[in-house]
């Protein structure tokens, strides 16, 4: 009988949790959740003149990312009378990532502790 112990070092990588398959996966949905961010943060700023975007919720922690996350976006400078024409915007935008956009002029309550903790502005 072999035990962890007998493993050699190269039989011991094969068992490493960020070789496996479904590990994997998630870091490549996460990158790519950056990447559509990054484009999300550059239209949000270009063609509605937002002043600040940042990242909350899943995508900014990769620990809790998983085959399930959105993307979480907190946006500011947005005017009023702009920002349901940016939300319909970047929630149409992608078949592989739901898309939240929060106005981070006026956060719901329940939101404003989480993103003043988690936002990273991209």
């Amino acid at each position: 009988m072999t035990t962890a112990l007998d493993l050699s070092q190269e039989q011991w990588s094969s068992y490493s949790l960020a070789t496996t398959p479904t590990i994997r996966a998630d870091q490549e949905r996460w990158e790519h959740g950056w990447q559509l961010a990054g484009d999300l943060a550059h239209l949000l700023r270009g063609c509605f003149g937002a002043t600040r975007v940042a990242v909350f919720g899943s995508l900014s922690s990769p620990n809790s990312f998983d085959a399930h996350s959105d993307i979480d976006l907190v946006v500011w400078g947005i005017p009023p009378a702009q920002f349901y024409q940016a939300v319909a915007a970047v929630t149409g935008i992608s078949h592989e990532f739901e898309v939240d956009l929060v106005d981070g002029d006026t956060p719901p309550p329940y939101l404003s502790k989480t993103i003043q903790e988690e936002a990273i502005s991209i």
